[in-house]
């Protein structure tokens, strides 16, 4: 299997890994109020590290190749946060979960704070995908993985509520309107 230029070039400016995680935990079950579980499936699944600066790095992949990489600073009082170079803005950061609902969002930590929401109701957040946007300009991801990915019955954008998440959501819904395939 051939491996594209991007995917190599994304795999290869991952920031190196830090010996401990507590800023990225801290930051995240703290400050963000994101469920422990949710956190440590992340971990899991490599999905999450923190890098030589404390910040969360977080990775997507496909087929085992990383191809979507972000950064959140996890200081409280000087917010940072950027996407990596060579990053798939066709696959954005997607995490293909069981069933046919497709959940979007801006952000990663938008998305793991869905998932915390869904586990404290008693839902399975591993019955829903995800895909974090990594901002509202980057939306051409959606229209990859509607068209690529079958199992989608129905899609909730879970945006924000500034003129920047309801402009894109008007948008989609204006792009995706007349597809028979969902809901």
């Amino acid at each position: 299997q051939e491996k594209s230029q991007e995917q190599i070039l994304l795999k290869d400016k991952l920031p190196e890994r830090a010996k401990n995680m507590h800023r990225v935990y801290a930051y995240l079950t703290q400050t963000r109020c994101i469920d422990q579980d949710v956190v440590q499936d992340f971990v899991n699944q490599k999905m999450l590290y923190q890098d030589q600066r404390g910040n969360c790095v977080f990775v997507s992949y496909d087929n085992d190749i990383p191809v979507f990489g972000c950064l959140r600073g996890t200081n409280t009082y000087k917010r940072f946060l950027g996407d990596l170079p060579g990053c798939n803005y066709q696959k954005g950061f997607f995490i293909n979960g069981k069933g046919s609902e497709l959940i979007v969002t801006e952000s990663v930590i938008d998305a793991m704070s869905i998932m915390s929401i869904l586990k404290e109701k008693g839902l399975d957040y591993k019955n829903y995908s995800f895909l974090s946007l990594s901002g509202v300009d980057k939306n051409n991801a959606l229209k990859f993985h509607l068209d690529h990915n079958k199992k989608f019955q129905s899609v909730l954008l879970a945006l924000d509520n500034d003129s920047a998440g309801k402009k894109i959501s008007k948008l989609i819904i204006k792009e995706f309107a007349d597809r028979k395939d969902l809901c």
